[in-house]
């Protein structure tokens, strides 16, 4: 692992309140930082979300291409005016989401790769998503998790030096 990176902060994305909370943290925490939001979508089946949010509603019909770049641009149009330089960034994950977090993070030289607990997919089935834990298990860089819980309350329990 190059601990030296100096590449962007890479936060993943999905349209649902705890990725809001990603970026949120990653503002408060890296004012001002460059980072890449992404989204990812699965070419068979249900999109990364795969529930229920105002970015992505039951029973969609849209493509889900066309709903990921969607779900990225709101991420990004978020990470701006919380201050971060972001870029938004849709991959297709025929390999799975996890596999494209991974690919996009060394594609970018990532210095940090930011996801939330749990996304849309995994409420209620424990402390970390589906998501989250492959890439805690695989990633080769530093990984930020960013509980469920307001971000302000997380903020005083976390001193950085």
């Amino acid at each position: 692992m190059n601990a030296g990176r100096r590449g962007p902060i890479l936060i993943c994305y999905d349209g649902s309140r705890g990725a809001d909370g990603v970026i949120e943290f990653a503002a408060s925490t890296f004012p001002g930082a460059v980072c890449v939001v992404l989204t990812a979508w699965e070419p068979y089946g249900e999109p990364i979300a795969g529930g229920e949010s105002e970015l992505w509603p039951a029973g969609h019909d849209l493509p889900a291409l066309q709903v990921a770049g969607r779900v990225a641009a709101e991420g990004c149009r978020r990470a701006r005016c919380a201050g971060l330089d972001a870029t938004q960034l849709v991959v297709e994950a025929p390999h799975g989401v996890t596999a494209a977090v991974l690919d996009a993070a060394e594609e970018h030289d990532a210095m940090i790769i930011a996801v939330g607990a749990r996304g849309l997919r995994s409420r209620g089935r424990g402390p970390l998503g589906p998501v989250a834990r492959a890439v805690a298990d695989h990633a080769d860089r530093p990984l930020i998790v960013v509980p469920p819980t307001p971000v302000r309350a997380a903020q005083h329990q976390v001193t950085l030096s």
